[in-house]
């Protein structure tokens, strides 16, 4: 089936995507727990499938291939996710247990100023990686490519930035927001 696929046999996909996708999806919906996330992942993976198939090795199990691309797609969703400050704060939010709207609202606007001001006093290209990073969802690599540095450029100063704001945030807010943005 793999030589028909590196072929660009369209039917011999389909039957391959018959046979995986159920368990691809099984598997990964263990981890992740949201069966939309995993029925994308489940779509990206055999897309890759697809537009890999000239380099897939006869000689290597194709669901070996097939999970490891589906696992690795949805540790970078994994990853993203617990980056998110917003998803963070969100889960800063609905933990907290208090009746008072008005007053929640005015603490997380606090929250959400003090986190504000910790990503300004950042330095300028620091700062520009970090939004990139962290608001606009892009890897790494993205980054570095778009900003023509190297990947490891981009670490140590995403490194830096957290510590900065880490830092800033301990000083200036309580330790729950500091909490609450770093895990």
């Amino acid at each position: 089936m793999v030589r028909l696929i590196k072929s660009g046999d369209q039917g011999a996909f389909v039957k391959l995507y018959q046979q995986y996708h159920g368990a691809l999806y099984s598997f990964l919906l263990k981890f992740l727990k949201s069966p939309d996330q995993v029925k994308d992942i489940v779509q990206d993976t055999f897309v890759k499938v697809w537009e890999r198939r000239a380099s897939l090795n006869e000689d290597l199990s194709v669901k070996s291939y097939i999970f490891t691309i589906g696992k690795n797609l949805m540790l970078n969703v994994l990853k993203r996710a617990s980056n998110e400050m917003l998803l963070s704060r969100e889960i800063y939010f609905y933990t907290q247990h208090t009746n008072n709207f008005t007053e929640e609202s005015m603490l997380n606007a606090d929250y959400e100023r003090i986190a504000q001001n910790a990503i300004r006093q950042l330095p300028p290209q620091r700062k520009a990686i970090f939004k990139m990073c962290r608001h606009e969802g892009k890897s790494y690599e993205e980054v570095a490519n778009e900003l023509q540095v190297t990947k490891s450029t981009i670490n140590g100063q995403m490194v830096k930035a957290m510590k900065s704001i880490k830092a800033y945030l301990l000083i200036y807010a309580d330790i729950t927001l500091a909490i609450a943005v770093f895990f």
